[in-house]
């Protein structure tokens, strides 16, 4: 089975998941902050956490544009097929 390469290509979900991890490492470090200290975190450090939060999403895209998951798709179905073939065998024996 061989289908064509996705690497080095985005798609729309590939933006949107970054930014749900984007706003995922930003919301929950600062309500973490909020329940240990009672009290909203302070301008630089929602800065930190914005940052932060940015750079995950980011890092997320970047990790997507260099993965084949068409490639990945298709060894997980050989592997899957290989050991379906493996258990017919040894039950059929």
């Amino acid at each position: 089975m061989r289908l064509p390469s996705s690497k080095y290509t985005l798609k729309l979900s590939d933006w949107l998941k970054g930014l749900l991890v984007a706003v995922g490492a930003t919301i929950i470090p600062a309500f973490i902050a909020l329940l240990n200290r009672g009290s909203f975190p302070t301008i630089p450090q929602l800065k930190a956490i914005l940052i932060s939060g940015i750079s995950a999403g980011l890092f997320y895209v970047t990790k997507n544009f260099f993965t084949d998951d068409n490639k990945v798709a298709v060894n997980t179905i050989n592997e899957a097929q290989k050991k379906q073939q493996e258990t017919f065998r040894k039950t059929n024996q």
